[in-house]
């Protein structure tokens, strides 16, 4: 310890001074607050109200995305017009997603209760699940089960898928 003090003297003696001098002030400060003020040492009663409180309304954010150079630019990127442009096509109509390609790979179980295998996922009738396809993932909830095909509804669109012949 002394090595490492006599280093730190050697390297920075107005430092070590500073230092000794901010807490010498801090220590100061407390003694002097708890002398003036002696109610500050005090903790207020649970019973006791202060009506003199008032409540302080908090104001709500809102944000508004710029569509032309006029109403405002990006504060990080003030040359880009990218969130404009983005914005600018959202007027263009919704197009419809195209059907999703699923695989119905086998069906299982009795006749009670079956089981389908669809694209990797064993889904009952009822039962929803989310299924990789391509760089996505669709919402999958299996509607009907037969002895060679599967009604499924992707994403709102109802679909039936088929085994191959001869599984």
């Amino acid at each position: 310890m002394k090595k490492h003090l006599h280093l730190l003297r050697r390297k920075a003696p107005g430092a070590v001074a500073l230092g000794f001098g901010l807490l010498l002030f801090a220590a100061w400060a407390v003694t002097a607050e708890e002398e003036t003020n002696p109610a500050a040492n005090t903790m207020p009663s649970s019973t006791a109200t202060n009506t003199n409180l008032a409540r302080v309304e908090i104001p709500e954010s809102e944000f508004v995305v710029p569509t032309s150079p006029i109403q405002g630019r990006d504060p990080f990127f003030p040359l880009s017009r990218r969130v404009m442009v983005e914005f600018a096509n959202d007027t263009a109509k919704p197009v419809k997603a195209a059907p999703v390609a699923l695989t119905l790979q086998g069906i299982s179980g009795t006749e009670s209760k079956r089981y389908a295998l669809i694209s990797g996922r064993t889904l009952v009738v009822g039962e929803e699940a989310e299924i990789v396809v391509g760089a996505g993932r669709a919402r999958v909830r299996c509607i009907n089960i037969k002895e060679d095909s599967v009604t499924i509804e992707v994403d709102g669109n109802v679909q039936e898928l088929k085994l191959r012949p001869g599984l």
